[in-house]
């Protein structure tokens, strides 16, 4: 299969880059000419992600370093040895594993993980119809005899109003749109089951598995289909606009109600962070 430095290199469209345009065609630019930061947070989801859906290859790309202190020639021939690896603490781990364990334990999971078609982290590369631009993707899990779509997320939490609100807040129902368009494309098949394997980051590691229904497929599919429409459009223009080109009043539809009297409402804080 394809690395993830090979993935990173096509170059085509990917659900990542192109949810940027939901903000403004001047994000997707930005976003498209930049790498973004490889945080703490994505090496944890990349590694979740590899011991889930290939632990044969996980090997090849983590390594856990037991020494205590990174220094000295100790960690150095440990890292002479691992030269292309993502090196972790043990203390890195424990959560990482819990929630591995979690998501594999989960037989509503296991269905599509231990389905003897399943196809992980499978890239898939075409062009979209509508546009004629080029697309990729790597959905996490794919079942051709189950018609499965699946994709796996770590959380803060797996509440169902809060899931609800990341995959709303993230575009996780966007993602498993694209996903479908190219899997339709490439691979010749229409997955009608859009999954999400949820799995909570700290113990006891709670694991939800949930199906979008109808409805927030089809607003996915809207979803994508437009934003490849402007993206055709901005490509063709050259214009790539920020939010505001124009001047914005500021009125009672845009300010928050408690500016024209009342209390502020409470932060509503995130229980799902971008990892992967």
């Amino acid at each position: 299969g394809m690395t993830w430095p090979e993935y990173f290199a096509l170059r085509a469209t990917n659900w990542t880059l192109l949810k940027h345009l939901e903000a403004s065609a001047l994000h997707y630019k930005h976003a498209s000419e930049h790498d973004r930061p490889d945080t703490q947070s994505f090496k944890v989801g990349r590694y979740v992600h590899a011991q889930v859906l290939g632990p044969e290859t996980a090997s090849e790309q983590y390594a856990i370093y037991e020494g205590g202190d990174r220094r000295g020639k100790e960690w150095q021939a440990f890292k002479d040895a691992h030269p292309d690896h993502v090196i972790f603490k043990p203390s890195e781990v424990v959560d990482m594993d819990g929630m591995i364990a979690a998501v594999r334990a989960h037989p509503a999971a296991r269905v599509y993980l231990d389905a003897p078609d399943a196809l992980t982290e499978q890239t898939v590369t075409w062009t979209d119809a509508e546009t004629g631009l080029r697309c990729k993707a790597r959905p996490d899990l794919i079942v051709p005899s189950l018609r499965v779509v699946a994709d796996l997320k770590t959380f803060r939490s797996v509440e169902i109003s809060r899931v609800g609100n990341d995959i709303a807040r993230y575009g996780y129902h966007g993602q498993l749109a694209h996903y479908a368009n190219g899997i339709a494309a490439a691979l010749g098949w229409t997955p009608e089951h859009h999954i999400l394997i949820c799995v909570e980051k700290t113990a006891p590691y709670d694991v939800g598995i949930f199906e979008l229904d109808e409805g927030p497929k089809a607003i996915a599919r809207e979803k994508v289909a437009s934003l490849l429409a402007k993206l055709k459009e901005c490509i063709e223009s050259g214009r790539w606009d920020g939010r505001h080109p124009e001047l914005v009043t500021l009125d009672e539809g845009n300010l928050p109600d408690w500016i024209f009297g009342g209390s502020p409402a409470e932060d509503i804080t995130d229980s799902a962070e971008e990892v992967f």
